[in-house]
């Protein structure tokens, strides 16, 4: 009974910011789909993670997601990124994120992890950027609609895996079906000139806060200020 009521409390406190998490405090899905995992069996450090979430929140409770007309650029951009592996112990599954920006404000993100085992990063890293193109594909639908995206503009998805832009722009067979059915697709997009993956370095990949929970806070900072999550004004 006393574990039960444990495991009700443990969970409860997940709710909360796994809610908030989904909508204006994006920058920690990451490390409450972490802990979910385990809330029907948590233990001791589950407790502990939990109770660390709650005082960054109430640390960082004036912080507001801002969008801002000032900002030069209308276009919607994504940032795509897959931690491979290292994540998940229990699965070996790999951890993939994107975020899409506009007017310096974040408006959709992910974090989940991927459905099968990935045999290398590379495939992890396209999986995700496929996954992000398609979801990017639709909110430039919606854009559009609202005339504000030109219906001629690529979508631009921001990418630090070289071989996977690489694949991505000239196209490549691998005996990996999975892999190859997203390696055409994405090359067919990106010919078409409706996807426009470009290269970023890693310390600028502002997905990064999606798909890894050992950030230093500098950077962590960084890519939490790139959501527009930040202080009002």
């Amino acid at each position: 009974a006393s574990m039960q009521r444990f495991r009700e409390t443990v969970g409860s406190q997940v709710g909360a910011p796994q809610y908030l998490a989904r909508n204006t405090r994006m920058e920690i899905k990451a490390v409450t789909n972490e802990v979910a995992r385990y809330v029907k069996n948590p233990g001791p450090n589950v407790r502990l993670a939990v109770h660390r979430i709650w005082a960054y929140l109430k640390q960082t409770k004036h912080f507001v997601l801002t969008y801002d007309r000032r900002v030069a650029t209308h276009q919607l951009l994504g940032y795509a990124d897959a931690e491979f592996a290292t994540s998940n112990p229990d699965s070996r599954r790999s951890i993939g994120g994107h975020v899409f920006t506009m007017h310096g404000g974040a408006v959709s993100s992910s974090s989940k992890t991927q459905n099968a085992v990935s045999g290398s990063s590379c495939e992890s890293e396209l999986k995700e950027l496929t996954r992000a193109a398609k979801i990017g594909l639709m909110l430039r639908e919606f854009m559009q609609e609202l005339q504000l995206m030109k219906q001629d503009e690529p979508l631009t998805i921001f990418e630090d895996n070289e071989p996977v832009k690489t694949i991505a722009t000239t196209g490549c067979r691998n005996n990996r079906k999975g892999m190859e059915r997203d390696a055409f697709w994405i090359c067919e997009k990106t010919a078409a000139g409706i996807i426009s993956p470009a290269s970023i370095s890693t310390n600028d990949q502002v997905a990064d806060i999606l798909t890894k929970n050992n950030l230093t806070y500098a950077k962590f900072d960084k890519h939490r200020t790139s959501f527009g999550i930040k202080p009002p004004a």
